[in-house]
């Protein structure tokens, strides 16, 4: 029933925009602008002061945090500046009836002084704030719940005389395997106009044939509601088949308790009574399980969101997962792209030393070809600083032509030489416009 639950159609949410624009400073330290800006499903502008609280259900995670925060109906702006990107706080974070979660942030920059250039390499991750390992806790937890109940349910139905433990030796081995492969599905379900999509039946027909679970085939309905009355007889059948002994055989019927048929409803509600002190019991053990299972951004009821990020960087850009701009680098994502997992930014930077290069009579202009060959000699190659090191020695004499002494270390000689031609400005290199 748990997956009957979680997979409504999905729904006109409130539409959710944040726009988060970083800058990285050369002398160290970060800037921040966050903006959150939401409309009613219907498109209308907010007029509640509140509203983005109160009905988007969201707020900036570490309010404290940030220098500047603005609210109006519908739209917030926060600017900060942090001493590191690793101090950066999660941008969101999401009121339910649970409590509140932030997302999964975490960002990093590498600084790293190559003699002759700067490179910055630049990491964030973000993620929903229930991930793998949240959705693990919460399927142990809902099958302590089925266990709890299914003790119960046998102890009130045939007392001590049948051992409820092989069922649920069950549920934690073949039930878990079942429920392990098919929950990440309902991540998917806000993605869907409806579980009528054939990706999702044939996703799901996929985890249930593997497991040996009959499969719904009535395509003019929703997948989810067949399918769980599937689900159910197939469980209501293993279950007896487990609690049976050579003296004593059981069949589902025997399983007075289960749900199943026009009963199902009273049937849910008495087992509520016997294990959870009622429906209100139940649901509230519930309501942090599903919100685990299917995520934030995986929430078919949830608002939609759609995240415009932009970072400045010093120096020139040489390699990014984003888009290039004039001022930086783009990122464009949904709360779909959340649900299905992490998303990481990457982007990466140099800016050359004029001083350092002046002093070796080396060239000080680079194309970008060059200025990537350069960055991976430098910050690829010499894994263990030999090459930085000679290049230090180059500097300080003022002699280029030290990388191509036949002194230099055979392991990296090679890379010496390519360095100097890189450098000299006597040298031809190749077109890099090949």
């Amino acid at each position: 029933m748990l997956l009957a639950l979680v997979l409504p159609a999905a729904a006109c949410g409130e539409e959710i925009v944040v726009r988060v624009s970083t800058r990285i400073w050369p002398q160290g330290g970060v800037g921040r602008r966050v903006e959150i800006v939401g409309r009613e499903g219907d498109g209308a502008k907010p007029r509640e002061q509140d509203w983005l609280k109160t009905q988007a259900r969201v707020q900036l995670a570490s309010p404290a945090l940030w220098s500047r925060i603005d609210e109006s109906p519908g739209r917030l702006v926060a600017e900060g500046v942090f001493p590191r990107v690793e101090d950066l706080p999660p941008t969101l974070a999401h009121r339910s009836q649970t409590g509140i979660v932030a997302d999964h942030s975490q960002a990093s920059l590498e600084a790293r002084d190559l003699v002759v250039m700067k490179r910055w390499a630049y990491r964030e991750t973000l993620g929903d704030p229930y991930g793998a390992d949240e959705a693990a806790i919460a399927l142990n937890a809902l099958l302590a719940m089925a266990k709890e109940a299914l003790r119960e349910e046998v102890r009130r139905t045939f007392g001590r005389r049948v051992d409820p433990a092989p069922a649920e030796r069950f549920l934690e081995t073949e039930v878990r395997s079942v429920l392990r492969d098919l929950l990440p599905g309902l991540r998917h379900a806000k993605a869907l106009e409806s579980v009528r999509d054939p990706a999702f039946r044939t996703r799901w027909t996929e985890v249930l044939v593997r497991h040996g679970v009959p499969v719904a085939d009535n395509a003019d309905e929703p997948f989810s509601m067949p399918q769980v009355d599937l689900l159910l007889s197939w469980c209501r059948e293993r279950v007896a088949r487990a609690l049976s002994t050579p003296e004593a055989r059981w069949t589902g019927e025997d399983l007075t308790f289960w749900p199943s048929g026009d009963d199902t409803n009273e049937k849910l509600e008495a087992i509520a009574d016997h294990s959870f002190g009622g429906e209100e019991g139940l649901t509230r053990r519930l309501e942090p399980i599903l919100a685990a299972f299917s995520g934030t951004y995986g929430d078919a009821l949830g608002s939609r969101f759609r995240f415009e990020t932009r970072l400045a960087m010093p120096g020139r850009l040489l390699r990014t997962n984003g888009t290039l701009d004039r001022d930086g680098v783009l990122w464009l994502f949904r709360d779909t792209d959340l649900a299905h997992g992490e998303r990481v930014l990457e982007a990466e930077s140099a800016e050359l030393h004029d001083d350092s290069l002046r002093s070796l009579g080396a060239r000080r202009e680079f194309d970008p070809l060059r200025l990537l060959q350069l960055t991976d000699l430098l910050a690829t190659r010499d894994t263990d600083g030999a090459l930085q090191a000679l290049l230090t020695e180059a500097v300080d004499r003022q002699r280029l032509a030290i990388l191509r002494e036949e002194k230099v270390p055979l392991e990296i000689a090679p890379l010496a030489r390519e360095l100097a031609d890189l450098l000299d400005p006597d040298t031809a290199l190749p077109a890099s416009d090949f």
